[in-house]
C-alpha cells in the first residue's frame, strides 16, 4: 500500500482542530448551523484554494468528481447551496461582529 501525504492533508495538519473549535464556539460561529460545520466549510476552503478552484461550483464539481479519494480527509460532497448559504452565513456573522466594534 502506498502511504503518501497529499498537499490538502498536509494543510490540514497545521490546523489546530480544537484551537479552531474552540475559537468558533467563543464566536458563536456554528449557531443555527444544520448541515455544513464551520470546521468544514474550513476544510473545504482549503481544498478550493489547493485545486485552484476560482468559484463554488468548481469547489462543487471537484468535490464530486473526488469524493472517494477525499473520504480520508474527512471531505465529502457539498450541494453548491449549502456550500453558497455557508459562506454567506459566515460573512454576515463576520462583519456583524466588526462592525460594532466600530
Amino acid at each position: 500500500m502506498n502511504n503518501t501525504t497529499t498537499v490538502l492533508s498536509n494543510s490540514l495538519s497545521h490546523l489546530d482542530r480544537s484551537e479552531f473549535e474552540s475559537t468558533v464556539d467563543t464566536h458563536f460561529g456554528d449557531k443555527r448551523i444544520r448541515t455544513l460545520s464551520t470546521f468544514n466549510l474550513m476544510k473545504t476552503l482549503i481544498y478550493g484554494q489547493v485545486t485552484s478552484s476560482f468559484s463554488v461550483r468548481e469547489i462543487e464539481s471537484s468535490l464530486a468528481v473526488n469524493s472517494s479519494k477525499l473520504y480520508h480527509c474527512g471531505l465529502s460532497t457539498v450541494k453548491r447551496s449549502t456550500l453558497r448559504d455557508a459562506l454567506k452565513k459566515t460573512i454576515l456573522n463576520y462583519s456583524d461582529r466588526h462592525s460594532s466594534r466600530s
